[in-house]
């Protein structure tokens, strides 16, 4: 259960292609992601990493999973303000070097642009 004081929120973690680079839109294509997912190990890694800081941690697919957690704990663990307030990324400097090395992003996306807005009572 969340309170609007420490909501329960997420964020996507990207992975870094197994040649360590950034992946492009153009090299997410189902033909080529069995060459570009990093190997088991790194990604078992990367996700013990987000678990024993206690957020849950989404499955792996392609090149990304989702960490859940209070907002209180993406403070303190990553150091981000008000983290999930606003879409964009957040910096990887707290994670220890071999995730820094294999995460190419972390980021709040937007909400999606469907959907309802808000609810009445009427």
């Amino acid at each position: 259960m969340s309170t609007n004081e420490d909501p329960v929120i997420s964020a996507q973690v990207l992975l870094r292609a197994a040649d360590g680079k950034k992946p492009s839109d153009a090299d997410l294509t189902a033909a080529r992601i069995k060459q570009i997912v990093p190997d088991r190990p790194t990604i078992d890694m990367v996700t013990g990493v987000f678990s024993r800081a206690r957020f849950e941690v989404g499955q792996v697919v392609g090149l990304s999973f989702s960490i859940t957690g209070r907002r209180s704990l993406f403070d303190s663990f990553l150091g981000v303000s008000g983290a999930g307030t606003r879409p964009g990324e957040v910096s990887l400097e707290r994670l220890p070097q071999p995730a820094r090395r294999a995460i190419a992003a972390i980021t709040f996306p937007p909400p999606p642009d469907f959907g309802p807005r808000a609810y009445s009572s009427d």
